[in-house]
Order: structure tokens, then C-alpha cells, then sequence
């Protein structure tokens, strides 16, 4: 058995191993709404879907028997009953402007690189790169992330394949800024493998923040040895589910890649669109990235 199968085949237990203990309500989810329970906590809000299609957000003041008494954002009490309820899921988000925002559950990147954020504990998404390169991200205990994936490029053999894994750990976390170092190993197709530390510090709110940060190469098995590379980007929530991104990346030989793009935030499904391009170039590549968050 290969090295890149070995790694395949380890990766995948893991990560089914984080999905079963970081996220089982989320799987759960998916077969029966979870139990309900009242709210008293003013940061947490409930979205319940009813039978008959309306969606309500707010939370449950009262539990009587089979009787529910549900208020929403604006003030306003349902009598419900259990029948009435086929989901309720638990969301974080703000306010702004009289509305409630669902928080953007992809946060802790940008298109690619690293943010200072990271999920709460057992948070995470799965999805797709580039339409080829299925990766996921996971929170643990709230101040770290796991992450990683692999390139599936059609007709490649699967040792010439990206296989990645990274790791971060929040440092700080206040109200409008965050900071945040971590490490990620990569084999890039099938040539000599690699590891690098990251740090990133991001300010700014929900509505808008700004990241900047350091990629450092630490070692690679053929004397790889290249300067640091910088990445700096800057998001802006413009609407409920759309979010303007920018992404740049300044490489070393004075080549730098941008990124330029939204992100649209469907519920748990998010949906990446963008434009990359480099100064050494005149052409622009798109960027599309598919993930489901839990």
C-alpha cells in the first residue's frame, strides 16, 4: 500500500471519527428535530420550522406539557404545540438594523487562507474546493480548529494527488480583535512533502473585519528553503446571506495572487464565487467553493 493511500485511508477514519464525536446532534439532526428546551439566554436564538412551512426565530419562553409558547426577535408569542414542530436548530448570530444575521459559519478563513477565528467546539463544515478538492474543518474546545482535505483531480493517480492537514489555536479573543497561530503539512503531487507555521490576527466586527498574517516554511525533505510569504485580506457583510471578500497573497520573487469575490451564506450551505489572478499574468481564474456547515 502506497504512502498516499495509507494517508487516505487514515485521514478518512479520522475525520469520521471528529464528525461522530465533535458533531453527533448535527447528524442527528438530520432524523428528528432536538428536544426543546426554554432559552434564557439572551444570545441564544432558536429557529423553528413548522409543518406548515413558516420559519420563526427567537426562542421558547414556556414548556407546558405538549403546549409551547414561542417569542420571536420582534416581541410577538406563538402558541404552539409539539405536533406543530418538524425542526428546531439553535443559531448565533447579531442584530443589526432591527434584523437578525445568521453568523457566517465559515469565518475562520477567508477563500483559502487563514483567519484568527475559529468554530465553537464540534462546529464545523465540509465541502468542496475548487469543485475538486473535498476538505473539512472541525472546532476543538472552542479556542482550536482542525482542518484538512485532498485533491480528487480527475485522472490523476491518487499518489499524485494534495493531501493537507492543519491545525490552529486561538491565542486571543476580544471584542473586535482575534490572534491566532497554527501548522499544516502538505504533500503537494506526489513530490517530497512539507510543513509550514501560519499566524493571523483579524480586527473588525460581524459587519466588517480585516485579516492579515505570515506563512513561514519550516522544513521540506528536498532543502526546500523560500522566504515568508504574507497574506492579508477583507471581508464586509453588505446583506443578510451576502458577504464581499478580498484575498491576497504576496508570494516571494515579487508574484503576488488576488482573489476577489462574495460569499453566500444559505443557511448551513455556503457558496464561494470569485475571480484569481496574479501580477505576472493578465488572465483571471475562477474560484468556486461549495461547503455545508453543522
Amino acid at each position: 500500500m502506497t504512502f498516499a493511500c495509507r494517508w487516505l485511508r487514515a485521514a478518512l477514519v479520522a475525520l469520521t471519527a471528529l464528525i461522530g464525536a465533535g458533531a453527533p446532534s448535527a447528524v442527528h439532526a438530520q432524523q428528528q428535530p432536538p428536544a426543546l428546551r426554554v432559552v434564557t439566554d439572551s444570545n441564544t436564538v432558536q429557529e423553528l420550522h413548522l409543518r406548515d412551512g413558516t420559519k420563526l426565530v427567537g426562542h421558547v419562553v414556556a414548556i407546558d406539557g405538549d403546549r409551547i409558547t414561542f417569542r420571536t426577535l420582534g416581541g410577538i408569542d406563538f402558541a404552539l404545540t409539539r405536533r406543530d414542530i418538524v425542526k428546531i436548530r439553535e443559531i448565533e448570530g447579531f442584530r443589526t438594523e432591527g434584523e437578525f444575521w445568521e453568523r457566517d459559519a465559515a469565518d475562520s478563513r477567508l477563500f483559502v487562507f487563514p483567519t484568527a477565528r475559529v468554530p465553537a467546539h464540534g462546529r464545523g463544515y465540509f465541502g468542496v474546493y475548487e469543485l475538486v478538492v473535498p476538505a473539512f474543518g472541525v472546532g476543538v474546545g472552542g479556542i482550536g480548529m482542525l482542518s484538512g482535505g485532498m485533491s480528487l483531480i480527475p485522472s490523476i493517480p491518487i499518489e499524485d494527488q494534495v493531501f493537507y492537514i492543519a491545525t490552529k489555536l486561538q491565542l486571543v479573543n476580544v471584542e473586535y480583535a482575534q490572534a491566532a497561530v497554527g501548522a499544516m503539512w502538505i504533500r503537494p503531487g506526489g513530490a517530497d512533502d512539507a510543513a509550514g507555521a501560519f499566524a493571523s490576527v483579524t480586527a473588525g466586527t460581524e459587519l466588517a473585519s480585516f485579516t492579515g498574517g505570515l506563512a513561514l516554511p519550516l522544513y521540506r525533505t528536498d532543502q526546500f528553503d523560500r522566504p515568508t510569504a504574507f497574506f492579508l485580506g477583507g471581508e464586509v457583510r453588505v446583506a443578510r446571506t451576502i458577504k464581499l471578500m478580498s484575498e491576497t497573497l504576496i508570494l516571494p520573487d515579487d508574484v503576488t495572487l488576488i482573489a476577489l469575490g462574495m460569499r453566500i451564506l444559505a443557511g448551513p450551505v455556503i457558496v464561494e464565487l470569485a475571480g484569481v489572478t496574479a501580477t505576472d499574468t493578465q488572465g483571471v481564474l475562477p474560484l468556486v467553493n461549495v461547503t455545508f456547515s453543522w
